[in-house]
This record gives structure tokens, C-alpha cells and sequence, in this order.
């Protein structure tokens, strides 16, 4: 599989190689994007109508500044927040428009993505504490809002400790 991934490092478990491959995960090609970036990319613009994440604006700058990186022309910029912490904001390199994804914060530790840029397919591996649970979710965007294709608990807190890339082989 050909992802792009992002997050937070782990370390190898034991058991969820078992556990995923009783999945029927979604496959990035069968989500093809909408078509490749031309030209060049529209920052947000910080002080109107994107105030809202101009707290953010170095980083969402830096990751649009580096080109596309998920479906065709958005970049994927994932912020730490603290220890397995991080939020997820989702930049538009056409219109230069920043937007969230559903999934992040003291929610959701652990986060790690994978995507690629020829695919609007995104996983995301996360953590819920309150059920020690780890679980791989799988979005479709289509430009505007987060569709969820399907979720599997994959595990107990150890399973979130291996990377996404392992756990989606």
C-alpha cells in the first residue's frame, strides 16, 4: 500500500496483524481524487476569513507551502497538542481555504494518518482512553465535508502503539 503517514511514532504489538486482516478496509483507489493541483498555492487568508485558525498560521503556511500532499489538491497539516496529542487541519491549496478534520484532540490520542494524493481515502488510527480502545476509521472527503466509509476497533491501547502503516498491511 502506498500511503502517506503521519503522527505519532510507535512501537510494535503483537496482536493486531491478526486483527486486520479479518478487515475489509476500503482501498485507496477506489476513491480516485477529483484531479491535480496547477499552479500555484492560495494561502489562507489569517486576518479575514480565516481568522479562526490563525493561531495556527505558521505551521498551516508551512504545510500548504510544501504542495498537495491528499486528494489532488489539499494538504493534510497535523499540529501536536501535547503528549499523543494533535489536531488535524486540512488545507485547500485551489482556494487557500483551511477546514478540520473530525478527529483529533484529547478525543482522540494517538492520531496517525494515512493518505496519499491521488486518493480522497483517509485513515486514521486513534485512541479513545475511556474505552481503552484503539480503532482505524476510514473517511471519504469530497471537497466539503468528511464522510465515514467504515470504523474497526482493532484492539486494546497496545494496538494504537503500532504505526498505521503496519496495522493497514
Amino acid at each position: 500500500m502506498d500511503w502517506h503517514v503521519c503522527g505519532t511514532p510507535a512501537t510494535p504489538s503483537t496482536d493486531v496483524a491478526t486483527t486486520m486482516k479479518a478487515i475489509n478496509a476500503p482501498k485507496a483507489r477506489d476513491y480516485p481524487s477529483q484531479g491535480r493541483m496547477i499552479g500555484k498555492t492560495i494561502l489562507p487568508d489569517f486576518k479575514g476569513r480565516d481568522r479562526e485558525f490563525n493561531t495556527f498560521r505558521t505551521r498551516i503556511r508551512n504545510g500548504m507551502s510544501e504542495g498537495p500532499n491528499f486528494a489532488g489538491h489539499f494538504s493534510v497539516i497535523q499540529i501536536g497538542c501535547g503528549t499523543g496529542c494533535s489536531g488535524v487541519i486540512v488545507g485547500d491549496n485551489k482556494t487557500g481555504r483551511p477546514s478540520r478534520f473530525p478527529r483529533g484532540g484529547e478525543a482522540n490520542m494517538y492520531l496517525d494518518l494515512a493518505y496519499q494524493l491521488n486518493s480522497r481515502l483517509l485513515a486514521a488510527q486513534w485512541l479513545d482512553y475511556d474505552t481503552d480502545r484503539c480503532f482505524i476509521e476510514f473517511f471519504d472527503y469530497d471537497r466539503t465535508s468528511w464522510k465515514v466509509l467504515s470504523k474497526f476497533d482493532i484492539g486494546t491501547t497496545e494496538a494504537c502503539y503500532r504505526d498505521i502503516e503496519d496495522n493497514l498491511q
